[in-house]
């Protein structure tokens, strides 16, 4: 079974990182922005857009996603 993988702040500095090296050991990579989706960035993550800090929003991305770690 391939990992699934949450990243919170994958728009940033140190999730976008995280998030490559996820992505080249074939991890099935979410990400997070509270922002506006961003276009073209890092092909092969499926982006949602949540505020972390709003409970009812990451609860409905989790239930999404169901996936096996967070950052």
């Amino acid at each position: 079974m391939q990992a699934v993988a949450l990243v919170t702040g994958a728009a940033g500095f140190a999730g976008s990182h995280l998030a490559d090296r996820l992505l080249e050991s074939r991890t099935d990579v979410h990400a997070v922005t509270r922002g506006a989706v961003p276009a073209g960035e890092r092909p092969g993550v499926r982006w949602w857009q949540a505020d972390v800090l709003d409970r009812d929003a990451l609860h409905q991305v989790v239930a999404a996603v169901r996936p096996s770690v967070v950052y």
